[in-house]
C-alpha cells in the first residue's frame, strides 16, 4: 500500500486504473471494428478526377408529383457545373436557369463546410451503441449505430436514430447506408414526425470506387404551422463519365526548349 493512503483510497485508485484500461481497450476494439467501413467511405470521398452525371429526381407529395432532370458537368466553370434540363417535361427559360444555378452554387459552398462522413463515423464509433454482423448469404458486413435521444435546452429534441451501413466484405466497398428516426424530431419550431433515407452504391468503373446510384427519402415535416404532408423522393444518378476538370483545361506545361526553324540573317538577303 502506498505511503499515506488508507485501504479505501487504494481501492478507488485501483478501480480508476482498471476502468481506464477497460475504456482504452474498448476504444481500440471499436476503432478496429469500424476500420473497414471508414476505409470504404474514404475511398469514395477521396475519388480522383472529375465525373459528369445525370440526376433524375422523382418527388411525390399529397398535393403534387414532380420529375426533375439535371446534369452535372465539372468540365464547365464552377458556377455553370449544374444545368436544369427539364421540370415535369418542360425546359427552363434563361431566368429560371440562372436562379437554379445560383441556388446550386450556394448549396455546394455550404456542403464544403460539413464534416466528412468518415470523420463522423470515427466519432460515432466511440459514442453510439455499435453492433456488427456478417451475412454469409450476401457476403456483406453490416454495421449498425444506435444513437440515443438527445434533449438540448432551448433548442429541442433529437430522437433515437439508427444508421446501418453495409459493406461488400470481399472487396471492402460500401454498398448501402440507411438512416432512420425512431421518434419525432423537434428543433427550433421545426417538427419531423417521420424520416428514413437510403443510399445505394455500385461499382461502375473498375478503376474507381463505388458511385452513388440511388438515394431515397421518406419524411413528414411541420414548420411554422405548415404541414408538408408525407413526401417520398427518389433520386437516380446515371450516365457517369469521366471528364477533364475545368481548371485542368488551362494548365500549361513547359517542355524542352527546341529550335523549330532557323531564320536567315539580314546579310543573306
Amino acid at each position: 500500500m502506498a505511503s499515506g493512503k488508507d485501504a479505501s483510497d487504494a481501492e478507488k485508485e485501483a478501480d480508476k486504473r482498471v476502468t481506464g484500461h477497460f475504456i482504452k481497450a474498448e476504444k481500440g476494439r471499436r476503432a478496429e471494428l469500424v476500420a473497414p467501413l471508414v476505409k470504404s467511405i474514404q475511398q469514395i470521398e477521396l475519388r480522383t478526377g472529375c465525373w459528369a452525371m445525370t440526376v433524375t429526381t422523382k418527388r411525390k407529395s399529397q398535393e403534387k408529383e414532380a420529375v426533375i432532370i439535371e446534369q452535372y458537368d465539372p468540365f464547365q466553370p464552377e458556377e455553370k457545373c449544374w444545368t436544369l434540363l427539364s421540370y415535369n417535361g418542360g425546359a427552363p427559360n434563361e431566368k429560371t436557369q440562372t436562379a437554379y444555378r445560383a441556388k446550386k452554387f450556394k448549396a455546394k459552398t455550404k456542403r464544403h463546410e460539413e464534416k466528412l462522413l468518415s470523420e463522423r463515423i470515427t466519432k460515432k464509433a466511440l459514442r453510439d451503441d455499435l453492433s456488427c454482423t456478417q451475412s454469409d448469404l450476401t457476403g456483406e458486413s453490416v454495421l449498425a449505430f444506435d444513437h440515443g435521444p438527445i434533449e438540448i435546452t432551448g433548442i429541442g429534441h433529437c430522437p433515437r436514430t439508427i444508421e446501418i451501413y453495409k459493406i461488400d466484405s470481399q472487396n471492402q466497398r460500401l454498398t448501402s447506408l440507411q438512416r432512420q428516426f425512431l421518434g419525432p424530431l423537434s428543433v427550433l419550431g421545426m417538427h419531423m414526425d417521420e424520416f428514413v433515407e437510403t443510399k445505394e452504391f455500385a461499382v461502375l468503373h473498375a478503376d474507381s470506387p463505388p458511385f452513388l446510384v440511388r438515394h431515397t427519402k421518406r419524411f413528414r415535416a411541420k414548420a411554422f404551422g405548415k404541414d408538408s404532408g408525407l413526401i417520398e423522393e427518389e433520386v437516380l444518378y446515371t450516365d457517369y463519365r469521366k471528364v477533364k476538370c475545368y481548371d485542368e483545361r488551362f494548365e500549361v506545361n513547359a517542355g524542352e526548349l527546341r529550335i523549330l526553324e532557323t531564320l536567315p540573317t539580314p546579310s543573306a538577303f
